[in-house]
């Protein structure tokens, strides 16, 4: 089994990094995706095992992605947001 950590599982790169494992790893994979913002209970990030919620500073938000397969990954997309969407970086 491959184990997949996508940190910003919910913007433009992390949904098309999770298409991307689905489209060219076979069915036996397990994806484990990461979101911030405003927080709504019980979401679920469409095409993943799991989904955390979380700040990835904060220390709870790291215990529980080191809980999935002893914090061992195979692969890992570091997709998150470094501003406003749609707002230029450099205005961020």
């Amino acid at each position: 089994m491959k184990f997949f950590l996508i940190i910003g599982g919910t913007g433009v790169m992390g949904t098309s990094a999770i298409r991307a494992i689905h489209k060219h790893f076979d069915q036996n994979i397990m994806i484990i995706a990461n979101w911030y913002g405003k927080e709504i209970p019980e979401f679920q990030i469409e095409g993943v095992n799991h989904t955390i919620f979380g700040d990835i500073n904060s220390p709870n938000c790291r215990e529980q992605i080191k809980s999935f397969n002893n914090g061992k990954f195979d692969y890992m997309f570091y997709a998150t947001a470094l501003g406003d969407v749609g707002i230029p970086i450099k205005d961020a």
